[in-house]
């Protein structure tokens, strides 16, 4: 790796981890698990990722049933209604969950910090244009980090 390359790379890490921090902040908070799994990888050269390997995070991040992406009721597939401890049964369908995009909004907060992360690894002039292309970042939700 190159001397570039390697400053490159240590920017993104220091901007991945504030990231992280955000999501922290942003993530609900029932047991501690969806916060605990929040991490930063280096990819390869100039890539780095921050998430989680949660299967659940993307339900969270992005809603379920009638405010998930199908946009309708929950309901029972093999059986004729749905079962959970605590629940009132018979339950034949539920609303679902609002989204709760915790890693839109640790993306969205960590954008007008980039130039003075970045600077001390890239110099002032390369950080400023890389805030200002934030917007271009990268929000893979299907994948895991």
């Amino acid at each position: 790796m190159t001397e570039l390359a390697d400053a490159i790379t240590r920017a993104l890490l220091k901007i991945a981890e504030r990231a992280r921090e955000h999501a922290w902040e942003a993530a609900p908070y029932r047991t501690g698990d969806l916060r605990a799994s929040l991490t930063v990888q280096e990819l390869d050269d100039a890539t780095v990722a921050m998430g989680t390997n949660l299967e659940y995070a993307i339900f969270v991040h992005q809603g379920t049933g009638l405010y998930g992406p199908f946009k309708r009721r929950i309901t029972p597939i093999r059986k004729k209604a749905l079962y959970w401890p605590g629940a009132r049964h018979p339950v034949k369908s539920v609303k679902g969950q609002p989204p709760q995009p915790f890693l839109t909004a640790a993306a969205e907060k960590v954008i007008p910090e980039i130039e003075r992360l970045a600077a001390p690894e890239i110099g002032a002039a390369v950080a400023r244009e890389l805030a200002r292309h934030a917007r271009l970042i990268e929000l893979n939700l299907t994948g895991t980090a």
